[in-house]
């Protein structure tokens, strides 16, 4: 998705990745590149983990030509989250906006809320 300026592009990569053994773990990675440039790790933003099913995919919105916003499911495991790269904002907003139900889902897996 390209940024209201066209300088920028967001995107979201699928990775599956597996131990070797029993353990695969699928993540969505999203990425934010300048216009013409080669994306690297260096350009990960975001990710969470999906497990591979499509209704957990991050949606990316384009805010301003400053701002970038990430949509994903309130029962999402984010990996990390930079809140800005290279000037650009980077908000994340979680569907439904639950707060509270958000908080038990982490606490249910150990896991210290957002």
């Amino acid at each position: 998705m390209r940024s209201p300026d066209d300088s920028w592009v967001a995107f979201v990569q699928e990775e599956v990745r597996g131990d070797g053994g029993y353990v695969t773990t699928v993540d969505d990675i999203v990425r934010l590149v300048r216009r013409g440039v080669r994306p690297t790790r260096e350009n990960d933003i975001f990710a969470i983990e999906m497990h591979g099913h499509a209704e957990y995919r991050p949606v990316l919105r384009w805010l301003s030509s400053k701002k970038s916003q990430i949509t994903v499911p309130n029962t999402s495991i984010v990996n990390f989250h930079k809140r800005n790269y290279q000037g650009i904002e980077i908000a994340v907003r979680f569907d439904p906006d639950d707060p509270a139900g958000r908080q038990q889902f982490l606490k249910l897996r150990g896991l210290d809320p957002d």
